[in-house]
Order: structure tokens, then sequence, then C-alpha cells
């Protein structure tokens, strides 16, 4: 017992309750069942105590995985309670096996009832890590990692392939341009070809078939003359102006054309547009770039007040400072089949449309939240906004910096996609991945946005997130940072992320659509493997009262990953404190595996110390214990024995009064080889680490988690009488806490060291996660 006035006091309580308090009556022993019921609920310090709680913090859970991968390969799976890819990580595998196409991991692992999520893993044979977030439901992990592979090319149609993306047929061919020029007015300088003056000035004259439509083209040669439309009068529908092979039409100031002007540049025809000049598309007007036309120049395209549901086409090269899109109206459509290079594209009119099967290269694009771009093809920029983002099947885009206003700003990726911001990505948005078949999301760092961890933003489907900056700032929600908010909670419904280079994701160049491509590079992840460590904390005085600062025994147990098919358990014990001056052993009963399938039974690092310290006799001198059919594992006889205090020698150890150094630590290798294989037992049915005390001739006194409320063949628990109390008040003298425990020192009681546990007492089913919450500095921290 430890040598302080509270625990003597303690005991002086219980010396008239347990089973020693009697009186003969009629040669009867009478056992005051309401008084040590009393005692128990007065000096525990929990009072009401959940009486459906079983005083564990981790559970079973299940997990299912299957892969889609390469037909034949059987890929690594691995299973943690964290983020195991990030630098900072401190991720703990709790499961490890084998999947294929054809067959399907089905493991039971243990888990901190207070997570929530756990991190599934595929590993390939170049050692690249997938890892995909899952929610534990219903005591269940389902994950489905990889994808069906889908590289197609481009033998087909764009029209085919893009699926998500509109596709234009060719407004024109060159036989029926041809055809036009025949027929064409060249236009002459200073000419209003909507009000009919210049060319004739009498529309009569003009050719009744042609009064619906009528058809200019400028002059051979160079052309530098400025002419307008103001609007269509006379009958007349629509204004058609042929820049013609042969021909450049120099816009040196502003040249406007309004209500239906259509502008076609024909193959071989150039439009060029000087510094600080302006075309300006009004109303109905819009421009039609035939393949080998082109509308070059340092100035700027200017649509403004909609083309009137009118699509603008370029097949050709228009590669011009600025292409703005302003104005009222119902929006713009504009299709890009050739290049598009521009310094500036922006926009203003709600509903605009930028359409790209071909090749678009901006300094910036900013479509604010008005342009809705669907990207068929090659798209490389520098600022990215925009309303809404497609990528098509088998498309790339690139740019420095994505930008957006909200939620509104969603992205779509079809199959074979692939997004790259090498810069700073804003994720406060949806991002919806192709159920078939697998995109690519590449960001160099999430943009720290305010309220991301508190949106209903996410990345959802088969998309692959391939993030450079994994910078992690801690577990609680408000200090996560833009990395902690994708991998906890953004990443939904199957979407994965890995390493950069590492995605199992090929995307070919053509030089044509796909100009840089990508394919993994074949060096493995670095990833440190981490074993989940649990604590065993003990109260000695069982099944008497404690001073319940839960230090009299703490062991700290390195865990091997749960898994099938297993044939050698390792564990490695830690005893990281002993709090009392009795003479304490423990030891450790597997449950779930037969003594007959027991090949052999090892001891690495701290076998000497054991064996000398079973000499006490509280648990058999032997690597197993004979007695019973269960395997019991005697991991110490004597805790102070082990730490070299013998006799009389009985210090309390690392509870805050005397220590030994933290790198004197005790630490007992176990190493467990079967004859047949089985599923490792998790830690919260399998197994039981227990300490023992020594009552003179009976059996030892054993000190169990609640759940096994049975002894082992060489033990005894309290009397038959003294259970019936302790589980009617659901009292406990031990824990097991899923992870390395800073238990309280000595004489502090748990609840003045966990402000939480009281409420966890109360109410199991909450505040799970109390030991995360400390309250006070005397507890022995690492």
């Amino acid at each position: 017992m430890k040598q302080n006035i509270a625990k003597v006091f303690t005991f002086s309580l219980l010396a008239s309750s347990i089973s020693f308090i009697s009186c003969v009556d009629n040669e009867k022993t009478l056992f005051n069942a309401d008084q040590l019921k009393q005692t128990y609920e007065e000096t525990f310090p929990v009072k009401n105590i959940d009486p459906n709680g079983d005083w564990t913090m981790s559970h079973k859970v299940t997990a299912h995985v299957s892969v889609n991968g390469d037909l034949g390969t059987d890929y690594k799976i691995q299973i943690f309670d964290a983020d195991p890819l990030s630098s900072e990580s401190t991720a703990k595998i709790l499961a490890e096996g084998t999947a294929n196409q054809s067959t399907t991991l089905n493991v039971v692992m243990d888990c901190a009832t207070a997570l929530n999520k756990v991190f599934v893993a595929r590993i390939d044979n170049h050692g690249h890590y997938m890892v995909q977030p899952v929610a534990i439901e219903n005591g269940e992990v389902t994950a489905q990692l990889g994808h069906e592979k889908d590289v197609p090319t481009r033998s087909m149609s764009r029209a085919v392939t893009t699926t998500g993306i509109p596709a234009m047929e060719a407004p024109y061919t060159a036989d029926f341009i041809s055809g036009k020029k025949t027929i064409a007015t060249d236009v002459q300088a200073g000419w209003d070809l909507g009000a009919g003056s210049g060319w004739s000035g009498n529309y009569n004259e003009y050719p009744v078939f042609m009064q619906s439509e009528r058809w200019f083209k400028i002059p051979a040669g160079t052309f530098r003359d400025g002419f307008t439309t103001t609007g269509a009068s006379g009958g007349a529908q629509a204004v058609k102006v042929i820049v013609p092979q042969g021909s450049t039409w120099v816009i040196e100031n502003s040249n406007k054309f309004s209500d239906i002007t259509e502008i076609i540049v024909e193959n071989g025809g150039t439009a060029e547009i000087a510094k600080n000049a302006s075309l300006i598309l009004t109303k109905a007007s819009y421009i039609t770039v035939m393949p080998g036309g082109s509308i070059v120049g340092e100035g700027t395209i200017d649509i403004t007040n909609s083309s009137a549901g009118l699509s603008n086409y370029n097949a050709g090269m228009i590669d011009c400072n600025l292409l703005k899109i302003e104005g009222g109206g119902s929006g713009v459509d504009f299709m890009n089949y050739g290049t598009l290079k521009l310094n500036s594209y922006k926009a203003s009119t709600n509903g605009t449309t930028l359409i790209n099967h071909g090749t678009i290269e901006a300094v910036t694009i900013d479509g604010n939240n008005n342009t809705n771009i669907k990207n068929g093809c090659y798209l490389k920029t520098g600022k990215f906004q925009f309303g809404t983002l497609v990528m098509g099947n088998t498309s790339e885009a690139i740019c420095e910096e994505l930008t957006g206003n909200g939620n509104d700003n969603n992205i779509e990726m079809e199959a074979q996609s692939m997004l790259t911001c090498t810069g700073k990505a804003n994720l406060y948005r949806t991002v919806t991945g192709p159920k078939k078949g697998t995109a690519l999301l590449r960001i160099h760092t999430i943009d720290d946005t305010s309220g991301l961890a508190y949106s209903t933003s996410k990345v959802t489907n088969n998309i692959i997130c391939e993030i450079t900056d994994q910078t992690s700032n801690g577990k609680n929600q408000w200090e996560w940072s833009p990395f902690d908010w994708l991998v906890n909670k953004g990443l939904q419904q199957g979407a994965t992320y890995c390493n950069p280079g590492k995605a199992d994701f090929i995307l070919p160049a053509d030089g044509e659509c796909i100009k840089e491509g990508y394919n993994s590079d074949e060096n493995p992840d670095d990833v440190e493997i981490r074993n989940a460590v649990y604590s065993y904390a003990f109260e000695d005085n069982y099944p008497q009262a404690g001073d319940y600062d839960f230090n009299d025994i703490v062991l700290n147990v390195k865990l091997p990953a749960a898994g099938n098919d297993v044939k050698e358990l390792k564990y490695a014990v830690d005893l990281r404190a002993v709090g009392a001056v009795k003479q304490l052993g423990a030891g450790l009963r597997i449950r779930g595996i037969d003594k007959s399938n027991v090949e052999e039974v090892s001891f690495g690092a701290g076998a000497t110390q054991r064996t000398n310290s079973l000499n006490s006799g509280i648990f058999e001198n032997a690597s197993y214990e004979t007695n019973g059919n269960e395997l019991v594992i005697p991991l110490f006889g004597d805790a102070h024995y082990v730490y070299g205090y013998t006799g009389s020698q009985r210090p309390m150890l690392n509870t805050g009064n005397a220590s030994t150094p933290l790198t004197d630590i005790y630490t007992l290798e176990v190493n467990i080889k079967l004859k047949n294989v089985i599923s490792i037992p998790s830690v919260t049915d399998g197994l039981d680490f227990f300490i023992a005390y020594q009552g003179g001739a009976q059996k030892r006194t054993e000190i169990h988690l609640n759940q096994f409320n049975s002894a082992t063949a060489n033990g005894q628990l309290a009397d038959k009488e003294v259970l019936e109390v302790i589980k009617a008040v659901n009292n406990t003298w031990a824990l097991c806490v899923p992870e390395k425990f800073a238990y309280p020192t000595e004489t502090t009681v748990i609840t003045n060291a966990y402000s939480k546990f009281a409420d966890w007492a109360h109410d199991q089913s909450t505040n799970t996660d109390w030991y995360n919450t400390v309250s006070s500095n005397k507890v022995m921290k690492y």
C-alpha cells in the first residue's frame, strides 16, 4: 500500500467493509453489501457513474478494403489513425494486409472510441501511397482505392472524348466563304454598313436574295481605314464582313460593330489590332476565325452587351492583349478550336461561357464569377478565376494561382483530366471528380481561405489530390491548416491524396491537348511506420478503494498492426511508472489463442530482469504459464526488482516523487510464434494486460480491466459478494487509454488532472477523448 495519510484513511474505511467484515450468527457469515456500496461510492472521485459504461476508450472496427489496379497485382494495404504522409505526421498504423482486383481485405482492428475516421492507404509496387480518409460508421470502414485504368487517345473526335464539353461544327466551309467573296462588296473608308451609307445608299439596289444577309469584304492588301456598323435597317437582317486571304485589316483606332454583324477571318486573312485600339462588338455582333485565319496585335477585342446567343468561334489564331466581355445581356459564348493567346481575359457579363477545344494561353484569366469555363483541351494561365470550371475528358489546365469568391466557383473534373496549380489554390468550393476513371488535382499550396475548416467545401469522387505543401497545425478543427481541412474533412466519397509525383495516374503528352502530361516517378514514398501505443494504468488496492491517481502500475504497450493470417506477434511493454510500495507483478492473457497453437514465446530486451523477477512467486517462472488452456504470459513478478530495487527497497518510481530517468525506462520485448495462422486479437477484446499481488498462501489477486471479468487459472478476483457490489456501483481499478497517457502524479486524483474525466464517467458515450484535455500540471508527460 502507498505510504500516505490519504491512503491510510481510505484503507481504514474499508477495514470493516470487504469480505473481512462479518459477524457470526447461527454459524453464517453476514456480508454488509450496503455498507460496502456506500464506501465505494464515497471514495471514488465520480458519483453517479454510467451504469452501462464499460470504462473502455477503444472498440473493434471492421475494415473492408477493395482495390482497382493492375491485374494480378497484390497491393499492400495499411490503415492509419491519422494522415501518414505529412512530414509532421504522428500517424500510427492500425491494420495491414493485401488486396487485389478479385480479393477484398477484411480485417478487424482496434480504434479509439473518439476516432471518427481512419486513413486507408494502397501501396503500389513503386512504394507509392494512395490515401483515402474514410469515416467509421457503425463500427465499420469501407474503402475502395484506385480506379479503372482509363488512358484514352485522341484518335476519336474531340467532341466524343470530351463528353461534358459542348461541341460546335465549323460555321462555314472554305468553299462557302469563297463563294460569298465573289458577291461581297469591298469595304471603303468611313462606311457605316448598317445604315447603308457609302456602298450605295439605296437598299433597293442590293440584290433581293441578299437582303437578309449583306456580305462585305476587306480589300486585298493592307486596309487601314475605319468603318463601322451602327444598326441594320431597310429590312436587312445581318452584316457579314470577310477578312479574306491576302488581306490585312489594321484596326488603328476603335471600330465598333452593332446589331447582327459578324466578322469572318478567312484562312490566310489577318485582322491586326493596334496598341490602344479596339475591335468592339456590341449587341448581336460576333467573330468567326476560320482555320488559318488570325486576329493579332496589342489591342483589345471588346464584346459588350452580349452576342445575343450567337457563338464567337475561333479555329485559327487570336493573339492580342485583352479579350474583354462586359455589359448586360444574356451572356456570351466563346468557342475556341484554335489558339487563343492573351495577356488578359476579363469578363463581367453574367452567363458567359468560354469553351475550349484547342489551346488557351493567358497571363490572366479573370472571369470573375461570370464566366463558366469548359476546357476540353489545353489551358495555361497565371491567375485563374471563373464562375465554374469543367475539365473535360483528357484535358489539361495549368495555372499559377487559382482564385475564387466562394462555393459557387465549383469545378467538375472528368476522367483523365488534370488541373495543376503551381502556387496557391482556393478550394473554398466543391470539386467533383468522375465516378468512373480518375482525375488528378495538383496543387502546391491550398490557400488559407478564412472559414475553410467550417465550410461545406469538398473534393469528391475519383479525384487524386497531389498536394506539395502538407503543413499540419494540429488535431483540433480550430487549429487546422488548409491541408488538415482537406484530409480530415474535405476529401469525400472516395477522393484520395498522395505525395507530389506519386499519383497512380497517366496522362501522356501528345503535343496537342496534353502538352506537359503526367507520369509518376519511381521513387518510393518515405513513410514512417509507427505502431499504436496503448497505456494501461492501474490502482493496486483492489478490491479496496484507492487514491485513484491510476499510477500504481503504468504500462505502455507498443502493439502490432492488426492483420489476418499472422503467425508471429510482437509486443514491446514499457514499465512507465510504479506508484506503489508493495510487490506488484504484471501479466498478459491473450484471449483467442489456445496454448496448443503456441510454438514459442521468447523475449528480447528486458529478458534477464524479467526472469529474475519471477522468483517472487506471483507468476510461474516460465515463458508462459502451464496451468489452464489460456495463453498467460508473465511479464514480471516484481516491478521494483526490474528497476534494480531488492529487499525492502520499494520507492515510488516516476510518479513525481523519486524517479528513474526516462532513458532508464524498463522495456520488455515479447515475441510469440504460432503453429497456425490467426487474426491478431484486438486490444478491446483480446489483450488482457493485468497486474497482480500475492496475498498469503492464497492465489494471487489480479486486477483486470472491467471487461475481463474472470481471473486466470492461477489467479483470483474478489469474493463473489464483493464482485456484485462492484458491478452495481461500476467502479474501476484499471484504465486502458489508446495512446501514451500523461498519468497523474502521486496522490493527484484523476478528476483533478483531467476535467472531462467525470463527464465521461457519467456518460461514457460522450467526452471519449477526455485524456486529450489535461487540466493540471500534475501529470507525468512525455
